[in-house]
């Protein structure tokens, strides 16, 4: 019978085109069989995820962060996209608790997006830190360096992230002064200086 079908084959076709046919089939066989491009990438992710979890001892963003593990939530960010934004918050009220303020403000500083919501969130974080600072040099009864840190604030920008030129467009400037976020800072110290003092 397979002599039969052998001869039917050889009889119809000729030999070059069964040796076309076979290396098509032979071909089409061998990559059917291969891995796809879709079980590639997930064994590259697997891979590099391996690797970031042997260096940093932990296994994704929140995780480094829970283990004040900076650099290996960088490290992750740059490999699966996380919310670069989350570990810059993260870092930078790290080094606050320590008082490391310099540190922690750098850190706020060298983040740079330029989406409007990024700019907000940062500006905002900013504030945040710095009027920390200023409460920890009020309590030392420093006022001096709480005036520092005060003068690094915005003076176009009042605590409600609005613009000098924006609040004006929708409020009375007579009735209602804009005050900057370094005006709130000067005031709050001068205010705390006075008490503080008095009360010595």
């Amino acid at each position: 019978m397979i002599n039969v079908f052998r001869n039917f084959i050889m009889t119809t076709f000729n030999s070059k085109t069964i040796h076309v046919a076979l290396l098509i089939l032979t071909l089409n066989i061998l990559f059917s069989c291969g891995p796809s491009e879709e079980e590639i990438e997930i064994e590259k992710k697997n891979k590099k995820h391996s690797e970031l979890a042997e260096k940093y001892k932990c296994d994704n963003v929140e995780d480094c962060l829970s283990k004040y593990e900076f650099e290996g939530a960088r490290a992750y960010y740059s490999y699966d996209g996380t919310d670069e934004f989350d570990i810059v918050t993260a870092e930078s009220q790290y080094w606050l608790k320590e008082k490391e303020y310099m540190k922690s403000l750098s850190i706020i500083e060298a983040y740079s997006l330029e989406e409007d919501h990024y700019q907000k969130a940062k500006t905002k974080l900013r504030f945040n830190t710095i009027s920390s600072i200023i409460d920890d040099y009020i309590i030392e009864r420093n006022f001096e360096k709480a005036k520092e840190y005060a003068l690094r604030l915005n003076d176009n920008i009042n605590i409600e992230n609005e613009t000098k030129e924006y609040y004006s467009r929708y409020n009375d400037d007579e009735k209602n002064p804009f005050e900057s976020q370094q005006d709130e800072m000067l005031k709050k110290i001068e205010k705390a200086e006075k008490l503080l003092v008095k009360s010595e």
